[in-house]
C-alpha cells in the first residue's frame, strides 16, 4: 500500500466499523467524537502528546477523528504519482541543487533536522516519499471547515515569511500563538507529503528572503529549522557548531500533499498560564542557546590566541 499501516489505520477505522461516526452538517465528511480511555482516543494522544510533543498541561476538552473520502483519495493519488516521480526520475523531482549553494553547509543542517523529524514518526522507515504528522493551530469552526473542504476553507495560500503556501509545524507547542488567543481555540493534525524538501536558510529580513514567493523551483515543499526563539539563525554570522533547533515550519503549496486525521479542541482553562510559562520557557532557552554560542566563540578565540603563542 501506498500509506503505511500506522497511518492506514487512521481511514480503515471508518471503514472497519462505522459505528460511532456521524456525517457532518456538510456533507463531505464523517467525523467521530472519541472517548477519553478509547483506542481511539490513546492512538491520538500518542499523535498529540507523542509525535507533535505537546505539553501535557494543554488539555484537550473534545477530540475528533475525521474521514474525508474526497481528501483522502487526492492525498492517495498524489503520493502515487509523486513517489513514482521521485524513484524513477530522482535528477528532476528529487534534485538537491542547494548542495551547490554557498549556505550548502547550514542547509545540510536543516535537511538533517527534516530528515531526523521523519525518522522520529517510525512509520517512515521503509517509505521513499516520508508522511509527517503536522498541526496546525486555529478556531474550532475553521478546523471543522478545513476538514470539511480542505485548506481551500481559508480562501488564499499564507504569504508567509518562508514561502508562499500552507503552514505546519511537528512541534505542537510552537503552534501555541495561533491558537491560544482565540475563543474557540483548536488545534487540526495533518498527515503532510512535504515531498521533495526544500531547507530553509533564508531569513524573512535577508536580501535573498522567499517572503511570499512561491516555492522553489523544483521543491513540492519548504522546511525550516529555527530557534527556540522562533526565528532562522543568522548563518553568516553564527558558527555551525553552535546552531541548535527546538521547532520547525512545514510549507506545502498543494492540497493534495494534506490530509486532515483530528480536530482538537482545546481547553482555554489557564491556557493564557500555559503559554505565559511556554514563552518563558522559550526565553530561558534563548539565552542558553545565545550563552553556548558566546562560550563556544570565546573557546575559539582562546585557542586562536593559543595557536599564535604556539607560533612565536
Amino acid at each position: 500500500s501506498i500509506l503505511p499501516p500506522p497511518v492506514r489505520w487512521q481511514y480503515e477505522q471508518y471503514i472497519a466499523n462505522s459505528m460511532g461516526w456521524t456525517k457532518d452538517p456538510s456533507q463531505r465528511f464523517y467525523k467521530k467524537l472519541l472517548s477519553p480511555g478509547s483506542e481511539e482516543h490513546q492512538r491520538m494522544c500518542s499523535f498529540f502528546y507523542g509525535h507533535l510533543e505537546a505539553s501535557k498541561k494543554l488539555e484537550i476538552s473534545e477530540a475528533y477523528a475525521i474521514f474525508n473520502p474526497t481528501l483522502v483519495t487526492s492525498f492517495v493519488n498524489h503520493r502515487h504519482i509523486i513517489t513514482s516521480r521521485m524513484v524513477d526520475a530522482p535528477q528532476i523531482f528529487a534534485k538537491q541543487d542547494w548542495r551547490l549553494d554557498e549556505m550548502s553547509t547550514a542547509k545540510e543542517l536543516v535537511y538533517d533536522k527534516y530528515t531526523q523529524r521523519c525518522k522520529d514518526m517510525g512509520w517512515n522507515d521503509n517509505l521513499a516519499v516520508p508522511i509527517l504528522a503536522t498541526c496546525h493551530g486555529t478556531e474550532f469552526n475553521v478546523a471543522m471547515a478545513i476538514a470539511s473542504t480542505g485548506f481551500a476553507a481559508l480562501s488564499s495560500l499564507d504569504a508567509g515569511w518562508y514561502g508562499s503556501g500552507v503552514y505546519f509545524t511537528t512541534y505542537a507547542m510552537y503552534a501555541c500563538p495561533y491558537f491560544a488567543l482565540r475563543k474557540d481555540p483548536a488545534v487540526l493534525i495533518s498527515f503532510v507529503t512535504v515531498g521533495n524538501a526544500y531547507p530553509v536558510t533564508e531569513g524573512q529580513t535577508s536580501k535573498n528572503s522567499l517572503s511570499g514567493k512561491v516555492l522553489k523551483a523544483g521543491y513540492t515543499g519548504h522546511y525550516v529549522g529555527l530557534y527556540s526563539s522562533g526565528g532562522v539563525p543568522d548563518y553568516k554570522t553564527t558558527k555551525i557548531e553552535d546552531v541548535g533547533f527546538l521547532y520547525d515550519e512545514v510549507v506545502v503549496a498543494q492540497e493534495p500533499q494534506i490530509s486532515p486525521v483530528y480536530v482538537l479542541r482545546i481547553s482555554t482553562q489557564n491556557i493564557d498560564k500555559i503559554v505565559k510559562d511556554w514563552k518563558t520557557e522559550r526565553r530561558e532557552e534563548t539565552s542558553d542557546d545565545t550563552n553556548e554560542s558566546n562560550k563556544n566563540a570565546r573557546k575559539r578565540k582562546r585557542s586562536k590566541s593559543t595557536k599564535g603563542k604556539d607560533k612565536r
